[in-house]
């Protein structure tokens, strides 16, 4: 046991669009991020299920032109799985000054639309991966860091992959 993870637990009798789960973190513009985490579920059930999620952050709400417009949506996690790692990437656009890294979940819009379970959360770290200068004309931001991602992706000594591989397990939990 190496401690704590974050658990949430669904009673099965509501629909719930879930946003609870929300820590606010500064981040580069043209850069490329991986959110990693381990998780473990019991019983999840529902026709949507919780996941990890980044939304940008900048401007009002009311001026679109000045919004930050990122929305990264990981893997819906359902039914019963024991500890595993998941992670979703993304780039950050000019406009973003920070993310909102979430646990959220969509509500359903099906009659199995109620969720019951519990999900567990832990080892969660957000790691840059590339960055870029600003994009050539006719480029944008994300198309020229995600290319850099991509290339470094592929080389096995710098995957991020291998660093999660090598994550202690969590045993009992």
């Amino acid at each position: 046991d190496r401690g704590r993870a974050l658990v949430l637990t669904f009673d099965g009798e509501m629909d719930s669009h879930y946003v609870g789960t929300r820590i606010y973190v500064p981040v580069k513009p043209f850069t490329v991020y991986r959110l990693a985490a381990r998780v473990k579920a019991d019983a999840i059930t529902s026709a949507r299920g919780p996941m990890l999620a980044v939304a940008g952050l900048k401007g009002a709400e009311t001026d679109r032109t000045h919004a930050c417009e990122l929305w990264v949506a990981g893997e819906e996690l359902r039914r019963t799985f024991d500890w595993r790692s998941t992670s979703l990437i993304f780039s950050v656009p000019e406009a973003c000054e920070g993310v909102q890294i979430l646990v959220t979940r969509l509500r359903a819009k099906r009659l199995d639309k109620f969720i019951g379970g519990e999900l567990w959360v832990d080892d969660v770290v957000l790691e840059e991966m590339a960055s870029s200068p600003p994009p050539p004309v006719g480029e944008t931001a994300q198309q020229g860091a995600l290319g850099a991602a991509i290339g470094a992706l592929s080389d096995p000594a710098t995957s991020p992959q291998a660093e999660i591989d090598t994550l202690p397990r969590q045993e009992g939990a």
